[in-house]
């Protein structure tokens, strides 16, 4: 079996203080319920303040869960590595954990990634079990790849920076009823704000970004749809999904022992 690369993976969180402040959201109230054919353009200040919002709500978590998947397309690090799916949690404000499907030329392995105070450590997927190796503090040469793993850092802090941004309509995620809310980010924009500035021959990513951003009646996001590439070898249709759960439920990340 192939060996698996160990070139993305996760430093501390950094400050939280890149988000906004709370701003109120009554008057998003009045969509609730109303079809999307009835949206107007003034709906663009609510749906402004309700992500204003909605980011200053996930800020405040300690934790939560997450699944990202490709709609379409396929997350592809270089040729012939490529991330089929990905779920993980994050407890704030550096604890991070995902497990991951990737494909490696011929075969598919399981890889588990553990990050406590920065330090990161990823299983061996040649040991057929959960046998860690720790690589040390990846973000230390100044590019954090794993950045592009943990929706904490690449995502979420774009969520009150949307462009443009409108209500879309009412729709249910997982049973219950959720604001959708079109508009465009810069997430060049967002990865230099946090600290994280890849070398060119590995990102590719627009100045704009269609996106979709779920909000449920607790204020929490919910689900975040972005269309386009991250990475030079990603297609320019590619979509890219990241729903959330498990909101502040305790979870216990720790070190791997040994």
């Amino acid at each position: 079996m192939p060996n698996l690369p160990v070139s993305f993976f996760n430093r501390p969180v950094s400050a939280r203080a890149r988000l906004l402040a709370p701003a109120g959201i009554a008057a998003a109230a009045l969509f609730r319920g109303m079809p999307a054919a009835a949206q107007t353009p003034e709906a663009t200040g609510d749906a402004s303040a309700m992500l204003t919002s909605a980011a200053q709500t996930m800020t405040e978590l300690q934790s939560f869960h997450f699944v990202l998947t490709t709609v379409n397309g396929t997350t592809q690090f270089y040729e012939g590595l490529e991330l089929s799916q990905l779920e993980g949690d994050v407890v704030r404000p550096d604890r991070f954990r995902a497990s991951a499907k990737v494909h490696i030329v011929i075969a598919d392995v399981d890889v588990k990634l553990i990050s406590v105070g920065g330090r990161v450590w990823i299983t061996d997927p040649t040991s057929g079990g959960d046998r860690y190796i720790d690589v040390g503090d990846m973000g230390a040469s100044g590019f954090d790849p794993v950045v592009l793993l943990n929706p904490d850092r690449w995502i979420l802090p774009a969520v009150d920076a949307v462009n443009d941004p409108v209500v879309a309509g009412q729709e249910t995620i997982n049973g219950a009823d959720s604001t959708r809310i079109d508009g465009t980010i810069d997430l060049k924009s967002t990865l230099k704000m946090n600290g994280t500035e890849a070398p060119g021959w590995i990102i590719s990513i627009p100045d704009s970004m269609p996106v979709s951003i779920w909000i449920d009646d607790e204020n929490r996001i919910v689900r975040i749809r972005v269309t386009g590439p991250i990475l030079q070898t990603e297609a320019k249709d590619l979509i890219r999904q990241i729903d959330f759960s498990n909101f502040n439920e305790p979870i216990e990340i720790e070190a791997p022992a040994g």
